[in-house]
């Protein structure tokens, strides 16, 4: 079968949005800005 990223993708604008919100309150929780780039970074690659 050929794998189609966009097809299979069930993350819409939205989720990717609420998503990046839970991530940000996290992130200001445990106040811990190394692990948050790290985070962030895997994210910003992965997306």
């Amino acid at each position: 079968t050929v794998f189609e990223p966009t097809r299979n993708m069930k993350f819409s604008n939205l989720d990717l949005v609420l998503i990046m919100l839970i991530i940000t309150v996290l992130i200001f929780f445990f106040k811990n800005s190394e692990i948050a780039f790290f985070e962030l970074s895997l994210i910003s690659y992965h997306i």
